[in-house]
């Protein structure tokens, strides 16, 4: 197969190859497969795109609705950091720390750990 393309396109194209580091055949042919792959991907609809705006609002107000009420909310302490991330809690020995966050303000910051990265 052969195709005369303008000479802005073909300039072009040994730049494009060679960032990706193959030969412009090559280049072009990846081209062409991606096309070939999105040309004939199925869609990939979501309800919102299905559904008028007033219809999806409708629906989510009814899934929201449909939670029970009575469901007990976590507390504060078991939303932490420390209780989601236990394992990244290190002893802080007091002293000054640059690179702890507790210290990160003044070195007279009270701490009771840090966390290590």
């Amino acid at each position: 197969m052969s195709m005369t393309l303008s000479p802005q396109l073909e300039a072009r194209i040994p730049r494009h190859s060679a960032r990706a580091g193959l030969s412009s055949q090559a280049w072009l042919q990846q081209q062409v497969f991606r096309q070939e792959l999105e040309d004939y991907a199925p869609p990939t609809a979501s309800l919102q795109d299905e559904l008028t705006p007033e219809e999806w609002v409708r629906q989510f107000h009814a899934w929201a609705e449909g939670h029970s009420r009575t469901t007990p909310l976590l507390s504060d302490e078991a939303i932490s950091r420390e209780n989601i991330y236990p394992d990244r809690l290190v002893a802080c020995t007091g002293r000054y720390q640059p690179n702890c966050p507790h210290h990160a303000t003044s070195p007279s910051a009270s701490s009771h750990g840090r966390w290590r990265d």
